[in-house]
């Protein structure tokens, strides 16, 4: 199986960020865009993890056919990582809550780390990049196409968001949280 997934891994992270499942949490950072309502896209961001992940499949299926055909323990692969990445932080974010509301060294903890999102996202990132060098020689011509496609991407959400924001005749600061979240996509990738 590891074999499948490291011929396909670039089209697997491409559906991934495309499809919203990677970089879904980062429209935490929302509370840096001004008016925009991080607070609402923050409280659907558990919610719309649990409907990406439930997608892939999906996605997978559909963008790549026959050529993604892996079977997917769900005890073995997904059940962790559902847990790891979405109960845990869910669990520890409530206990740190409620910590929060008996003591203001806990309240301090919570404003210095709302300070952190961006500086520890660099340095997961530069970790990640170091260890993903040698696939990018692997993959030599696909790159280029990309580094052209991943900012068009980001330019075009713009616009998506205004229409999506006039269609459902949300407010602006709601659109703006739309806008947001939608260019947050790719992040990872920027």
């Amino acid at each position: 199986m590891r074999d499948v997934i490291e011929r396909h891994q670039v089209w697997a992270y491409l559906i991934a960020v495309f499809s919203g499942l990677i970089a879904g949490w980062t429209s935490s950072l929302g509370d840096r865009v001004q008016e925009c309502q991080s607070t609402r896209a923050i409280a659907a961001t558990p919610v719309l993890l649990i409907a990406q992940l439930a997608l892939l499949a999906l996605y997978l299926w559909l963008f790549l056919g026959n050529q993604f055909d892996v079977n997917l323990e769900l005890g073995r692969h997904l059940l962790p990582a559902f847990v790891g990445l979405l109960v845990v932080p869910l669990i520890l974010a409530f206990l740190t809550e409620k910590w929060a509301e008996k003591s203001e060294k806990a309240t301090g903890l919570i404003r210095f780390m709302g300070l952190m999102p961006v500086p520890l996202l660099t340095v997961v990132l530069f970790i990640i990049s170091m260890t993903q060098v040698s696939q990018i020689d692997s993959t030599g011509p696909l790159i280029w196409p990309l580094m052209i496609l991943f900012p068009a991407y980001l330019l075009a959400e713009a616009p998506v968001g205004k229409t999506l924001r006039r269609v459902f005749r949300l407010p602006v600061a709601t659109g703006r949280t739309v806008i947001f979240s939608l260019g947050t996509r790719n992040s990872f990738v920027v």
